[in-house]
């Protein structure tokens, strides 16, 4: 505290820190709950690229030597589709960690 500055002034220099720290804070947690939510849509689009993976790969062995899976350009497109999305979704948590990191063990992003 400088000698010109009022025990008010210091007050509030000290509040508006507060506020804006705060503030900081609670846009972490929101931008960790985004992401949370972008995982669990990630997620789901991935369970319903699996399921078409097995149905295609059933289809395949149902052709007998016709179709073989690892040669099937639908199989191959299907599988760098959840390439893809396991490579968004490993940086979505690597996200998460860091703000959960920063914000300290109680009070990161909701479980």
């Amino acid at each position: 505290m400088s000698d010109s500055e009022t025990l008010a002034e210091r007050f509030a220099r000290q509040a508006r820190q507060w506020v804006g720290a705060a503030g900081t804070a609670t846009e972490r947690i929101a931008r960790a709950g985004r992401l949370q939510l972008d995982c669990l849509a990630i997620r789901r689009e991935r369970a319903r690229e699996l399921q078409a993976l097995g149905e295609r790969y059933l289809e395949l062995l149902e052709r007998g030597g016709e179709g073989r899976p690892g040669r099937d350009s639908t199989v191959e497109q299907i599988r760098r589709r959840i390439a893809d999305l396991d490579a968004t979704l490993r940086g979505h948590e690597a996200e998460i960690d860091r703000i959960r990191a920063v914000a300290g063990p109680d009070r990161g992003a909701p479980r």
